[in-house]
């Protein structure tokens, strides 16, 4: 049976918005090719290189590739839980995506967390020429103690006593018949080496013939709900029916309780707007049979969709509402 949740407000600042970039129509190549790439921590910190929840790059011949980690970092220097990352290259475009949760960075004198941060990236090839947009979200932005009023504009610039931070970073290139775009939710950099980003996500094409058959789309999200008790429940999903079976991922935390879930995705159906996701669930590091997980998918911004999540364990994990943050998304062909 499908649950049914009614809308809340969104219980966070939450901040997007949506770069496009189109350049002039050339001679289309025989086929579109594709890049990409989607990474929840890449860079370094005070020196020392992290790279986390990393779906490494596309070919050029497209596909479905993801990444995920219930919570990683580097000792007392950057921290996050609840990282995904995800980048498809089929039909006409490629779509990338990357989130993380609780990002904390400390190094020097400076200090920043966020509850969420977010960012989405697609290049599509239309009559010949790359079409690039790209968006970021970014909740309860704090940097040394104060918050930040997070505008939505690309490339917001706050300056720090040893460096910068940009929010909404967003960077385009196109040549010819080839354009990529690079969203990055946050980009640190500081005089002690840190060159950090926080859910970073790069789309590009090279334009050409498509068509738009129905072939295997994925469905892929990452937000917040409301948990089990008052505190937030994040999670980031990615799944894909393929030849042999299913592929994808689920990460769950919810921050009231504690609790972790995370697993592989075994099983993936479709219902109208809405999916099933099920696999093993690991909760708390031990195997306690299966998640099941409900996702629907009401359109654009997001705060529409919904998510819930329950698992086998005694007594049973469940927890489910609207998203207050985020978005879920089931592509579809040439859309």
């Amino acid at each position: 049976m499908r649950r049914r949740f009614s809308l809340c407000s969104a219980i966070a600042l939450i901040a997007s918005t949506v770069g496009v970039m189109t350049a002039a129509p050339v001679a289309a190549s025989a086929t579109v090719t594709y890049s990409g790439r989607g990474i929840a921590f890449s860079g370094s910190v005070a020196g020392v290189a992290t790279g986390f929840a990393d779906t490494l790059p596309l070919p050029s011949s497209g596909g479905h590739q993801t990444a995920s980690s219930i919570s990683a970092g580097l000792p007392s220097l950057l921290g996050g839980d609840t990282l995904h990352a995800s980048a498809f290259g089929q039909n006409d475009r490629t779509r990338t995506e990357a989130a993380a949760s609780s990002i904390a960075i400390t190094t020097g004198s400076e200090t920043i967390t966020a509850d969420f941060a977010m960012s989405r990236a697609m290049a599509v090839s239309s009559h010949g020429a790359p079409v690039l947009s790209g968006s970021s979200q970014v909740s309860n932005l704090v940097v040394n103690g104060v918050p930040i009023a997070v505008t939505g504009v690309a490339n917001q610039l706050v300056s720090l006593p040893s460096g910068d931070l940009v929010v909404n970073e967003q960077i385009s290139s196109t040549s010819g018949a080839t354009g990529s775009i690079t969203v990055n939710a946050l980009h640190l950099t500081l005089t002690d080496g840190t060159d950090l980003l926080v859910s970073s996500s790069r789309a590009g094409v090279t334009a050409g013939s498509s068509n738009c058959a129905s072939f295997r789309q994925p469905t892929t999200g990452g937000g917040w709900i409301i948990g089990q008790s008052t505190g937030k429940g994040t999670f980031g999903l990615s799944a894909r029916p393929t030849a042999n079976g299913f592929h994808g991922h689920v990460v769950y935390k919810d921050h009231g309780t504690g609790t972790r879930i995370h697993g592989p995705v075994t099983l993936y159906q479709e219902f109208g707007n809405g999916a099933l996701l099920q696999g093993p669930a690991t909760q708390n590091g031990q195997s306690v049979g299966n998640f099941i997980v409900e996702i629907q998918d009401n359109g654009e911004p997001g705060n529409s969709d919904t998510f819930s999540i329950t698992t086998e364990s005694m007594p049973p994990h469940a927890a489910g509402g609207p998203l207050q943050g985020g978005n879920i998304q089931m592509h579809k062909p040439c859309k």
